[in-house]
């Protein structure tokens, strides 16, 4: 597993739009799991991401099973920091 750490910079953290462009930047590159505190989900499921409740500030770990592609890293800071 390939992991990548990312801050949410978004003022309300994590919340239905992001996560849906999250799992649309993830999804070729499935298995994907994402890690918040003590808990790891998949990263593909909607429900699972607004289910962490991720407030802004906090620090994610996105494993995948193989490298993401410099465009998808980029795209998904972009995400985090909500450019």
């Amino acid at each position: 597993m390939t992991n990548y750490t990312f801050e949410v910079a978004i003022p309300e953290g994590l919340h239905a739009r992001p996560c849906a462009k999250i799992i649309e930047i993830l999804k070729p590159f499935e298995p994907v799991h994402i890690t918040f505190g003590q808990t790891t989900l998949k990263a593909l499921s909607m429900l699972e991401l607004l289910l962490l409740k991720i407030p802004t500030g906090s620090t994610v770990t996105i494993s995948t099973g193989e490298s993401l592609s410099p465009e998808a890293v980029e795209k998904l800071q972009n995400v985090f920091s909500e450019l």
